[in-house]
């Protein structure tokens, strides 16, 4: 799976809402925008409007789909859902790309700090 994916793109966001639930601080749309993903608008409001759909998260209706020229406006209100937690957690899907995604961090930093070792 490559950090574009669908399913890796839904694990980051749906972690990172459900970090912010649970630290008591209101998710930066910002840390969660197209630029961040370095994905085409398009794409990232696909993403979000199906996560909508499907009952993962919330309020994202508060700020117009077809409004969003650039994604997420940095005011939208976007929550996840106890839906999206269990979607999280538990389907086999998510696992698989959260021990995918925790491997390649592990072997990004062990990349790097065996470069930088060589500068």
């Amino acid at each position: 799976m490559e950090e574009k994916d669908y399913f890796v793109l839904v694990y980051r966001i749906l972690t990172y809402l459900y970090e912010s639930l649970k630290d008591g601080e209101p998710p930066e749309t910002t840390s969660i925008s197209s630029a961040v993903f370095g994905i085409p608008d398009s794409y990232h409001k696909y993403i979000f409007k199906n996560l909508c759909k499907e009952g993962y998260i919330e309020e994202v209706a508060a700020v117009s789909m077809r409004d969003m020229p650039k994604g997420l406006k940095p005011d939208a209100k976007i929550n996840i859902k106890p839906k999206g937690i269990e979607f999280l957690q538990y389907d086999p899907l998510m696992i698989k790309v959260k021990e995918i995604w925790e491997k390649n961090i592990l072997l990004d930093l062990k990349n790097y700090e065996e470069n930088i070792y060589k500068l």
